[in-house]
């Protein structure tokens, strides 16, 4: 696992519909595309339209040898295509084939750990020294232990993955993952060194799981994440950094309802605001070097939300249209040039940053926008404050949530509204 997030997608096994579906949803509630599928033979293409993809394999009531064989083949598949996060979605309750998919899975990838944490303590699923509890009450004395399909005998999660697997597993109390919390590779290497392959953690709240994402995302070591919809409830800013990234503005509107919905987020919000000069948007020069190099100084200041725009003022308006004047352009023209090289910037620096969203405020820059990123139009999401929607870019695999705003239209706090919905 890298320490950059690098924006890898991610990639989710499950062995059943409905864990397919609970543990995927964890990550459409931070705004990220979430596909579910039960078939593999469109694999690319379903990841180009995906920022999590989450395959069921059907492998639940499966025989140990056929649900290797099919993590197997799903591990080597998913090497094929790239570099991603692979999470193993588990049953709380150890229904299935859990082993045997671990073992798929790591012989696939060539892993050398696996970090299993199948608490869900919201849902009165926790794991202490090792076993599984249901509501206080081990596995092997509920209800599961009479399932007429998958009955589970064992509460001790070693002994139920030793059923299928041969690998070393260890087991990390809540103490003893706290004990390394300022270097959690120290843990990892000790553990690794010791010849431990499957790492059992304890959970027995929220914060505990929140403690075994911290050290996922402080991990040097490739891993195979293993567990219920709990710990995935954990992962979105681990793995994507959505509420940390940034918030683009564009802005070539002439409205003195947009430019005062501009300023009032330009103080609410504080955000870098970069006022495109005249000279510049009549230009044919499209070189956006030093704004890149500017935004980039920014952002490792800290800087997460950005304005850019061809007018705070009237007066900036009048300034345009008098160079327009004596460069002998009408205002059409003006306005065209403008519009174009708004879009332009808007397309770059989408292309470069890849914010988490992006407020495209006028018609025209929307659409030379749209078309610069050689996009084929919008898919509507959701509406954020009235009159302003969001959604993703059709025929382009970018992850920014793209909204639009008309230049008239909307309250005063519209756009810092806006801001604040692309980092929440």
């Amino acid at each position: 696992m890298e320490k950059s997030k690098s924006r890898k997608k991610l990639i989710i096994v499950a062995d059943d519909f409905t864990g397919a579906t609970d543990t995927g949803v964890q990550f459409r509630k931070a705004s990220l595309r979430v596909s579910v599928i039960i078939d593999t033979h469109r694999l690319s293409d379903d990841l180009i339209n995906s920022d999590v993809l989450v395959i069921d394999l059907e492998s639940r009531f499966d025989t140990r040898e056929v649900a290797y064989q099919k993590c197997l083949k799903l591990g080597l598949q998913i090497l094929s295509l790239g570099d991603f996060y692979l999470y193993k979605k588990l049953d709380s309750t150890f229904r299935g084939n859990i082993g045997a998919e671990i073992d798929g899975l790591m012989d696939a990838m060539k892993l050398r750990i696996t970090l299993l944490a199948p608490a869900w303590p919201l849902n009165g699923r926790t794991t202490e020294n090792g076993e599984v509890l249901l509501n206080s009450v081990k596995l092997a004395e509920t209800e599961a232990s009479h399932d007429p399909r998958t009955p589970v005998k064992n509460s001790r999660i070693s002994e139920i993955i030793g059923l299928q697997s041969s690998r070393t597993c260890s087991e990390i109390s809540t103490e003893k993952l706290r004990e390394y919390k300022k270097n959690y590779n120290d843990l990892l290497s000790a553990e690794q060194n010791k010849g431990s392959e499957i790492l059992i953690f304890d959970s027995l709240v929220e914060n505990d799981l929140k403690n075994i994402a911290s050290l996922i995302e402080s991990s040097d070591i490739p891993l195979l994440i293993v567990g219920s919809a709990g710990l995935a409830s954990h992962l979105p800013d681990i793995f994507f950094e959505r509420r940390k990234s940034l918030c683009f503005v564009f802005s070539g509107s002439v409205s003195e309802r947009t430019m005062k919905q501009l300023n009032y987020a330009i103080g609410k919000g504080q955000p870098g605001v970069y006022l495109i000069d005249e000279e510049t948007l009549l230009s044919d020069d499209f070189d956006m070097g030093k704004m890149f190099s500017d935004v980039d100084a920014e952002i490792e200041k800290g800087k997460k939300w950005f304005i850019f725009t061809s007018a705070l003022s009237a007066e900036n308006v009048r300034k345009v249209f008098v160079l327009a004047n004596k460069k002998g352009f009408g205002k059409d023209a003006a306005a065209e040039m403008v519009s174009r090289y708004m879009g332009k910037l808007a397309a770059d620096m989408i292309e470069r940053f890849k914010p988490a969203g992006v407020l495209l405020t006028g018609g025209d820059i929307a659409i030379k926008s749209v078309h610069a990123l050689n996009a084929t139009g919008i898919s509507i999401d959701r509406e954020i404050v009235p009159g302003i929607p969001s959604g993703r870019l059709m025929g382009r695999n970018l992850e920014s949530i793209i909204s639009t705003k008309s230049g008239g239209f909307g309250a005063d706090d519209a756009i810092f509204k806006t801001m604040e919905y692309f980092n929440t």
